[in-house]
């Protein structure tokens, strides 16, 4: 039927192999202005429908240490996709559970209309992981 419409863009800190139809942005970190730069330019200008990330730090073993490495991840995520999104967007966004999930729900609860948490199915029953699945991005007031 119809020839898929839309853009997607990959990023990673390791090398990626080419998938058709994707922008690869490999071996290189979504938080360095760097990276930012390649992001917009592979944007041209358009607004995301979706983010989805799936970053995550290198996990030092300890608990609270690394909750709060891949919350800031999250927030990089999130201020991304609230500066970059159209209005009704989705945004994905990976966690490790622990003291500042709810901090972290209640500001995505500023930026979308629904938040709720998931817990993939291959996940662990006693792991960690999680995800916010934010839906409705509200758009930013003037």
């Amino acid at each position: 039927c119809g020839k898929p419409v839309g853009t997607v863009i990959a990023i990673d800190r390791l090398p990626i192999y080419p998938i058709e139809g994707v922008t690869i942005i490999g071996n290189t970190d979504f938080t360095t202005a760097a990276t930012l730069e390649k992001l917009l330019s592979a944007m041209k200008g358009r607004r995301a429908d979706a983010v989805v990330s799936d970053m995550a730090p290198n996990a030092t073993g300890v608990r609270a240490m690394d909750h709060e490495n891949i919350v800031q991840l999250a927030y990089s995520a999130t201020r991304f996709a609230v500066q970059m999104s159209r209005v009704g967007a989705f945004l994905l966004v990976k966690l490790w559970d622990g003291a500042s999930t709810i901090a972290l729900e209640r500001d995505l609860m500023r930026f979308y209309d629904k938040v709720k948490a998931v817990k993939p199915m291959a996940s662990r029953s006693d792991s960690a992981e999680m995800f916010f699945l934010a839906r409705g991005f509200k758009g930013l007031q003037s």
